[in-house]
């Protein structure tokens, strides 16, 4: 039997991983039948057909009082329901807590609590839930003239004034809720071609095209010091973003171009950090 020479077997070889190079060349979206121009017209034309949901930041802030029944000498009774606020600057004296607040934006959408249940006239359990919610999970069992301390987190109300909604099945008790840090959606749109908010974070509150590749991104808090980026859809396009836009420096200033740098309609995402 006659085996194929060395040379064969490397020229067998090298005509294979020619075959697979010029197989890679044509799979280049760039290049091939199609070409770049109608790469470009395509995208121009697809939209994304999958949105994924936007995860939570967790921002942690100085330990500070919402509630306090203790400062208002006001016990939390047995068997009483109260509905407090947690997020905004408005509402926290009645309540014992920080006059201004605790540095939680009404954009958040949970926080992280630290209870306290002290001066209790007898035993009892606090609840507690979303302020549009019935509070049924029992989150701290307290002892009759013993200080019981608990943490949880918990989601908040849709308003400011509906934070957290408590419930005390003894006592009566004083109640001190402590925050330690809050969840927020994050500052991450994505537009449309006609510069319209196609999908991400509801804290755009609007959008607007200036004109061919150029789009205006509003949020809901100050963002003037803030880093912001855009990433178009389709590799083939790029894109620059600036929030250093106008007064109150809330918006985001997007320009998407092409390789040529000539202005272009596209999707793309914008993301803010701060």
């Amino acid at each position: 039997m006659r085996f194929p020479s060395r040379l064969g077997v490397l020229m067998t070889a090298g005509a294979i991983a020619s075959l697979t190079v010029a197989t890679v060349a044509w799979a280049d979206p760039g290049s091939g039948p199609a070409g770049p121009s109608a790469d470009r017209a395509a995208a121009k034309l697809s939209a994304p057909n999958y949105q994924p949901s936007s995860e939570l930041t967790f921002v942690p802030v100085t330990p500070c009082q919402v509630v306090n029944t203790g400062r208002i000498q006001k016990k939390l009774g047995t068997k009483a329901t109260k509905t407090y606020a947690v997020a905004g600057t408005a509402g926290f004296a009645g309540q014992g807590g920080q006059a201004i607040g605790c540095n939680v934006p009404t954009s958040a959408v949970a926080v992280s609590l630290n209870l306290l249940a002290s001066k209790a006239t007898r035993s009892g359990r606090v609840a507690v839930s979303a302020g549009d919610q019935q509070p049924n999970q029992t989150f701290l069992a307290y002892h009759a003239k013993q200080a019981t301390t608990g943490a949880l987190t918990s989601k908040l109300g849709p308003s400011p004034s509906a934070g957290i909604k408590v419930r005390n099945t003894g006592g009566p008790t004083n109640l001190t809720v402590v925050v330690t840090g809050y969840y927020d959606r994050p500052l991450q749109v994505m537009l449309s071609p006609s510069g319209t908010l196609y999908a991400g974070s509801s804290r755009a509150i609007s959008a607007s095209k200036l004109g061919t590749g150029n789009y205006l991104v509003q949020f809901d808090r100050d963002i003037e010091f803030c880093s912001a980026t855009a990433t178009v859809y389709t590799s083939s396009y790029f894109a620059a973003a600036s929030t250093y836009y106008s007064s109150p420096y809330d918006t985001v200033q997007v320009r998407v171009f092409d390789n040529a740098g000539a202005p272009a309609d596209q999707y793309v995402y914008v993301n803010v950090s701060c």
